[in-house]
């Protein structure tokens, strides 16, 4: 099973950051894909990394940047909680605890 993942990231700092890798211990691995709609037609691309701007940001959502959270090793369901890690340009490694949900759903995430 295969999900998609949304969020939004923050750079604090003057310098760009690029997000170079994801992973998670429920995901065989987790990849960066950005949908682009060109004459009415969506591709996915994958990406090695995802830039993101001094003091700026960016946010993960349908239709654009998102992550692609490949071959989930145990079922997946709504209410779950997963671990993700993400690792950065700069040497930063950010570990969260990302809740399972609809696209739509009004919940927020902690």
């Amino acid at each position: 099973m295969d999900l998609a993942g949304y969020m939004h990231v923050e750079n604090l700092t003057g310098n760009i950051l690029l997000l170079k890798s994801a992973s998670s211990p429920i995901f065989d691995r987790i990849e960066f894909h950005y949908t682009n709609v060109t004459d009415g037609v969506a591709m996915m691309r994958r990406q090695d990394e995802v830039m993101i701007p001094a003091r700026g940001s960016i946010t993960f959502q349908p239709g654009g940047h998102h992550l692609m959270l490949i071959n989930a090793r145990r079922a997946v369901r709504e209410g779950d909680r997963i671990p993700l890690s993400f690792t950065f340009s700069d040497g930063t490694r950010l570990e969260m605890i990302a809740d399972v949900r609809r696209v739509g759903s009004t919940s927020h995430s902690h």
